[in-house]
Protein backbone atom coordinates (compact mmCIF):
# COMPACT_ATOMS: atom_id res chain seq x y z
CA UNK A 1 0.00 0.00 0.00
CA UNK A 2 1.25 3.27 -1.03
CA UNK A 3 2.56 5.29 1.86
CA UNK A 4 2.78 9.27 2.88
CA UNK A 5 4.16 11.01 5.78
CA UNK A 6 2.95 14.58 6.86
CA UNK A 7 5.03 16.75 9.16
CA UNK A 8 2.47 19.59 10.15
CA UNK A 9 -1.05 18.72 7.76
CA UNK A 10 -3.84 19.20 10.65
CA UNK A 11 -4.58 22.27 9.02
CA UNK A 12 -5.74 23.75 6.33
CA UNK A 13 -4.09 23.00 3.32
CA UNK A 14 -2.61 20.34 4.83
CA UNK A 15 -6.00 18.80 5.93
CA UNK A 16 -7.31 19.06 2.27
CA UNK A 17 -4.69 17.03 1.48
CA UNK A 18 -4.81 14.18 3.80
CA UNK A 19 -8.46 13.58 3.59
CA UNK A 20 -8.33 13.24 -0.36
CA UNK A 21 -5.18 10.96 0.29
CA UNK A 22 -7.58 9.06 2.96
CA UNK A 23 -10.64 8.98 0.45
CA UNK A 24 -8.16 6.79 -1.62
CA UNK A 25 -7.38 4.39 1.19
CA UNK A 26 -3.71 5.49 0.94
CA UNK A 27 -1.74 4.72 4.34
CA UNK A 28 -1.38 8.41 5.37
CA UNK A 29 0.79 9.19 8.74
CA UNK A 30 1.03 13.01 10.48
CA UNK A 31 3.92 13.76 13.02
CA UNK A 32 1.89 17.01 14.56
CA UNK A 33 1.77 18.45 17.86
CA UNK A 34 -2.12 18.70 17.00
CA UNK A 35 -4.18 15.90 16.26
CA UNK A 36 -5.66 15.35 13.00
CA UNK A 37 -9.40 15.39 12.59
CA UNK A 38 -9.61 12.53 10.36
CA UNK A 39 -8.97 9.74 13.07
CA UNK A 40 -8.19 7.42 10.17
CA UNK A 41 -4.65 8.94 9.71
CA UNK A 42 -1.42 7.42 11.57
CA UNK A 43 -1.11 9.96 14.12
CA UNK A 44 2.73 10.39 15.82
CA UNK A 45 2.33 13.22 18.49
CA UNK A 46 5.28 15.41 18.99
CA UNK A 47 6.55 19.23 18.10
CA UNK A 48 9.18 19.36 15.80
CA UNK A 49 11.02 21.21 18.28
CA UNK A 50 11.34 18.90 20.58
CA UNK A 51 14.12 16.26 20.64
CA UNK A 52 12.42 13.90 22.52
CA UNK A 53 9.85 13.86 20.02
CA UNK A 54 11.85 13.90 17.07
CA UNK A 55 13.49 10.79 18.55
CA UNK A 56 10.14 8.95 19.08
CA UNK A 57 9.63 9.81 15.20
CA UNK A 58 12.80 8.50 14.35
CA UNK A 59 11.73 5.01 16.31
CA UNK A 60 8.22 5.25 14.34
CA UNK A 61 9.50 5.13 10.97
CA UNK A 62 12.28 2.71 11.28
CA UNK A 63 12.22 0.20 8.56
CA UNK A 64 9.58 2.18 6.67
CA UNK A 65 9.58 3.76 3.10
CA UNK A 66 7.47 6.44 2.26
CA UNK A 67 6.24 7.44 -1.41
CA UNK A 68 5.94 10.87 -0.05
CA UNK A 69 6.71 13.11 2.50
CA UNK A 70 5.05 16.65 3.06
CA UNK A 71 6.66 18.96 5.37
CA UNK A 72 4.29 21.97 5.66
CA UNK A 73 5.56 23.46 8.67
CA UNK A 74 9.29 24.24 8.31
CA UNK A 75 10.29 27.49 9.11
CA UNK A 76 13.92 27.44 9.75
CA UNK A 77 17.29 26.16 8.54
CA UNK A 78 17.12 24.27 11.83
CA UNK A 79 14.15 22.57 11.38
CA UNK A 80 15.33 21.73 7.45
CA UNK A 81 18.81 20.07 8.92
CA UNK A 82 17.34 18.09 11.32
CA UNK A 83 14.12 16.23 8.58
CA UNK A 84 16.07 16.15 5.76
CA UNK A 85 18.82 14.07 8.07
CA UNK A 86 15.96 11.74 9.40
CA UNK A 87 13.18 11.60 6.74
CA UNK A 88 14.90 11.59 3.38
CA UNK A 89 16.39 8.17 3.69
CA UNK A 90 13.04 7.62 4.20
CA UNK A 91 11.04 8.59 1.46
CA UNK A 92 11.43 8.57 -2.78
CA UNK A 93 9.94 12.13 -2.87
CA UNK A 94 9.88 15.21 -0.60
CA UNK A 95 7.55 18.16 -1.07
CA UNK A 96 8.43 21.34 0.91
CA UNK A 97 5.84 24.04 1.52
CA UNK A 98 8.44 27.65 1.14
CA UNK A 99 6.19 30.38 0.12
CA UNK A 100 6.87 33.38 -2.57
CA UNK A 101 8.61 35.93 0.42
CA UNK A 102 11.99 33.71 -0.37
CA UNK A 103 12.40 36.32 -3.28
CA UNK A 104 14.50 39.48 -2.63
CA UNK A 105 13.05 42.85 -2.91
CA UNK A 106 13.14 44.31 -6.76
CA UNK A 107 10.99 46.29 -8.62
CA UNK A 108 10.59 44.01 -11.28
CA UNK A 109 7.81 41.77 -12.34
CA UNK A 110 6.62 39.50 -12.43
CA UNK A 111 9.09 37.09 -10.53
CA UNK A 112 9.57 33.79 -11.66
CA UNK A 113 11.14 30.25 -10.45
CA UNK A 114 14.96 31.68 -11.23
CA UNK A 115 14.56 35.01 -9.94
CA UNK A 116 16.76 36.37 -7.35
CA UNK A 117 16.26 34.68 -4.11
CA UNK A 118 17.13 36.77 -0.87
CA UNK A 119 16.64 39.07 1.82
CA UNK A 120 12.89 41.58 1.51
CA UNK A 121 12.34 43.79 4.73
CA UNK A 122 9.03 43.09 4.54
CA UNK A 123 9.53 39.48 5.30
CA UNK A 124 12.32 39.96 7.41
CA UNK A 125 13.53 36.51 8.72
CA UNK A 126 10.59 34.32 7.63
CA UNK A 127 11.79 34.70 4.26
CA UNK A 128 15.45 34.37 4.56
CA UNK A 129 14.71 31.18 7.03
CA UNK A 130 12.30 29.55 3.87
CA UNK A 131 15.17 30.28 1.17
CA UNK A 132 17.59 28.57 3.68
CA UNK A 133 15.27 25.75 4.10
CA UNK A 134 15.49 25.41 0.59
CA UNK A 135 18.82 25.02 -0.22
CA UNK A 136 19.42 22.61 2.64
CA UNK A 137 16.43 20.35 1.24
CA UNK A 138 17.43 20.50 -2.60
CA UNK A 139 21.19 19.78 -1.25
CA UNK A 140 20.20 17.15 0.59
CA UNK A 141 17.86 15.50 -1.99
CA UNK A 142 20.74 15.54 -4.61
CA UNK A 143 23.04 13.62 -2.41
CA UNK A 144 20.35 10.60 -1.75
CA UNK A 145 18.98 10.74 -5.40
CA UNK A 146 15.39 11.45 -4.16
CA UNK A 147 13.08 13.90 -5.98
CA UNK A 148 12.26 17.41 -4.10
CA UNK A 149 9.32 19.54 -5.17
CA UNK A 150 9.73 23.34 -3.66
CA UNK A 151 6.69 25.29 -3.78
CA UNK A 152 6.10 29.10 -3.25
CA UNK A 153 2.58 29.98 -3.32
CA UNK A 154 1.53 33.70 -2.93
CA UNK A 155 -1.57 34.33 0.06
CA UNK A 156 -3.74 31.62 0.31
CA UNK A 157 -7.37 32.35 0.58
CA UNK A 158 -9.88 29.51 1.58
CA UNK A 159 -11.90 28.12 4.38
CA UNK A 160 -10.06 26.69 7.23
CA UNK A 161 -7.51 29.85 6.80
CA UNK A 162 -5.77 29.88 9.98
CA UNK A 163 -4.39 33.46 9.03
CA UNK A 164 -8.65 34.52 9.24
CA UNK A 165 -7.31 37.18 6.46
CA UNK A 166 -11.09 36.75 4.61
CA UNK A 167 -12.58 37.62 8.61
CA UNK A 168 -10.71 40.65 8.74
CA UNK A 169 -12.53 42.35 5.60
CA UNK A 170 -16.10 40.54 7.11
CA UNK A 171 -15.61 41.77 10.35
CA UNK A 172 -15.16 45.05 10.13
CA UNK A 173 -17.48 45.15 7.13
CA UNK A 174 -20.12 43.90 8.83
CA UNK A 175 -19.60 46.64 12.19
CA UNK A 176 -18.69 49.56 10.22
CA UNK A 177 -15.42 49.31 11.38
CA UNK A 178 -12.95 51.45 9.02
CA UNK A 179 -10.47 49.27 7.08
CA UNK A 180 -6.77 50.42 8.24
CA UNK A 181 -5.14 50.27 4.87
CA UNK A 182 -1.52 50.75 4.85
CA UNK A 183 -0.60 53.42 1.89
CA UNK A 184 -2.64 54.56 -1.00
CA UNK A 185 -4.00 50.97 -1.47
CA UNK A 186 -2.22 50.86 -5.03
CA UNK A 187 0.49 48.12 -4.22
CA UNK A 188 -0.47 45.17 -6.39
CA UNK A 189 -0.72 41.54 -5.20
CA UNK A 190 -2.05 37.49 -6.08
CA UNK A 191 -4.13 35.50 -4.57
CA UNK A 192 -4.19 31.78 -4.40
CA UNK A 193 -7.20 29.63 -3.42
CA UNK A 194 -6.83 26.63 -1.50
CA UNK A 195 -8.73 23.85 -3.22
CA UNK A 196 -6.31 24.71 -6.15
CA UNK A 197 -2.81 24.76 -3.80
CA UNK A 198 -4.01 21.42 -2.19
CA UNK A 199 -4.52 19.82 -5.70
CA UNK A 200 -1.37 21.27 -7.14
CA UNK A 201 0.76 20.07 -4.09
CA UNK A 202 -1.58 16.69 -4.69
CA UNK A 203 -0.80 16.14 -8.35
CA UNK A 204 2.55 17.20 -9.26
CA UNK A 205 4.68 14.55 -7.81
CA UNK A 206 2.76 12.37 -9.95
CA UNK A 207 3.65 14.64 -13.05
CA UNK A 208 7.11 15.93 -12.37
CA UNK A 209 9.67 14.88 -14.68
CA UNK A 210 12.87 16.21 -12.91
CA UNK A 211 14.72 15.58 -9.65
CA UNK A 212 14.07 18.89 -8.43
CA UNK A 213 11.79 21.36 -9.61
CA UNK A 214 10.32 25.11 -8.11
CA UNK A 215 6.86 25.96 -8.57
CA UNK A 216 5.30 29.44 -8.51
CA UNK A 217 1.77 29.00 -7.01
CA UNK A 218 -1.22 31.98 -7.28
CA UNK A 219 -3.46 33.18 -10.20
CA UNK A 220 -2.58 34.91 -12.74
CA UNK A 221 -4.86 37.63 -11.50
CA UNK A 222 -3.41 40.49 -10.48
CA UNK A 223 -5.18 43.53 -7.77
CA UNK A 224 -4.89 46.27 -5.51
CA UNK A 225 -4.89 46.38 -2.04
CA UNK A 226 -7.88 48.93 -2.68
CA UNK A 227 -9.27 46.88 -5.17
CA UNK A 228 -9.08 43.85 -2.78
CA UNK A 229 -10.56 45.40 -0.17
CA UNK A 230 -13.74 46.87 -2.55
CA UNK A 231 -14.13 42.88 -4.07
CA UNK A 232 -14.97 42.34 -0.03
CA UNK A 233 -17.50 44.72 0.06
CA UNK A 234 -19.04 43.65 -2.84
CA UNK A 235 -19.40 40.35 -1.93
CA UNK A 236 -20.65 41.39 1.46
CA UNK A 237 -22.87 44.14 0.33
CA UNK A 238 -21.71 46.55 2.40
CA UNK A 239 -20.01 50.16 1.39
CA UNK A 240 -16.25 49.71 3.02
CA UNK A 241 -14.74 53.17 5.37
CA UNK A 242 -11.63 52.83 4.44
CA UNK A 243 -8.92 54.66 6.30
CA UNK A 244 -4.89 55.15 4.79
CA UNK A 245 -2.63 55.17 7.45
CA UNK A 246 1.01 55.96 7.21
CA UNK A 247 2.31 53.30 9.68
CA UNK A 248 5.80 55.49 10.30
CA UNK A 249 3.25 58.44 11.89
CA UNK A 250 2.73 55.88 14.02
CA UNK A 251 5.87 54.68 14.98
CA UNK A 252 4.81 51.43 13.46
CA UNK A 253 7.29 49.60 11.15
CA UNK A 254 5.79 48.02 7.76
CA UNK A 255 6.12 44.13 8.89
CA UNK A 256 4.47 45.19 12.47
CA UNK A 257 1.77 46.80 10.33
CA UNK A 258 0.38 44.62 8.04
CA UNK A 259 0.61 41.21 10.60
CA UNK A 260 -1.37 42.84 13.28
CA UNK A 261 -3.67 45.36 11.36
CA UNK A 262 -3.89 44.26 8.29
CA UNK A 263 -3.34 41.36 6.05
CA UNK A 264 -1.32 42.10 3.92
CA UNK A 265 1.84 44.24 3.08
CA UNK A 266 2.17 47.31 1.45
CA UNK A 267 4.81 46.44 -1.46
CA UNK A 268 4.24 44.77 -5.21
CA UNK A 269 4.92 41.04 -5.44
CA UNK A 270 3.72 39.53 -8.70
CA UNK A 271 4.47 36.29 -9.66
CA UNK A 272 5.11 34.63 -13.25
CA UNK A 273 3.09 31.27 -12.26
CA UNK A 274 3.60 30.38 -16.25
CA UNK A 275 5.77 27.35 -15.51
CA UNK A 276 2.88 25.77 -13.16
CA UNK A 277 0.02 26.26 -15.93
CA UNK A 278 1.92 24.91 -19.01
CA UNK A 279 4.17 21.90 -17.07
CA UNK A 280 1.24 20.86 -14.60
CA UNK A 281 -2.06 22.26 -16.15
CA UNK A 282 -2.26 24.40 -13.11
CA UNK A 283 -5.71 26.89 -13.44
CA UNK A 284 -5.81 28.99 -10.70
CA UNK A 285 -9.46 30.58 -9.81
CA UNK A 286 -9.54 34.51 -9.69
CA UNK A 287 -11.12 35.92 -6.42
CA UNK A 288 -13.99 36.99 -7.55
CA UNK A 289 -14.81 32.92 -8.01
CA UNK A 290 -14.79 31.90 -5.15
CA UNK A 291 -15.05 34.67 -3.01
CA UNK A 292 -18.82 33.61 -1.83
CA UNK A 293 -17.32 30.78 -0.11
CA UNK A 294 -15.33 32.87 1.87
CA UNK A 295 -18.44 34.84 2.69
CA UNK A 296 -20.22 31.90 3.44
CA UNK A 297 -17.45 30.79 5.97
CA UNK A 298 -17.51 33.97 7.79
CA UNK A 299 -21.44 33.87 8.71
CA UNK A 300 -21.34 30.53 10.07
CA UNK A 301 -18.42 31.00 11.94
CA UNK A 302 -18.13 35.13 12.66
CA UNK A 303 -18.58 34.58 16.54
CA UNK A 304 -15.38 33.16 16.75
CA UNK A 305 -13.79 35.96 15.41
CA UNK A 306 -12.27 38.47 17.80
CA UNK A 307 -11.56 42.27 16.21
CA UNK A 308 -8.40 43.77 17.65
CA UNK A 309 -8.16 47.27 18.75
CA UNK A 310 -5.71 49.38 16.63
CA UNK A 311 -4.11 52.75 17.61
CA UNK A 312 -5.49 54.46 14.94
CA UNK A 313 -7.71 57.59 15.07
Amino acid sequence: MKKILFIGGTKFIGSMLVNKFLDEKISVYIFSHSAPINNKAHYIPGDRNNNDDLRQLKESIKGQVFDLVYDMCCYTPLQARQMAEMLIPHTKHLIFFSSAAVYAKTEYFPLNEKSEIGAHPSFGDYGTNKAAAEVIYDEACKKHDVGLTIFRPHYILGPGDYFMRHQYFYSRLEKGIPIDLPGNGESLIQFAFASDVALLFYDIPNKQTVQTDVINIASPEIMSLVGTVNLFAKSAKQKPLIRHINYEDYDLNEQFFYDDYFPFPNLNLVLDVTHAEQDYGFQGLRLVDYIDDLFNEWTLNKQNYQILPTPFQ
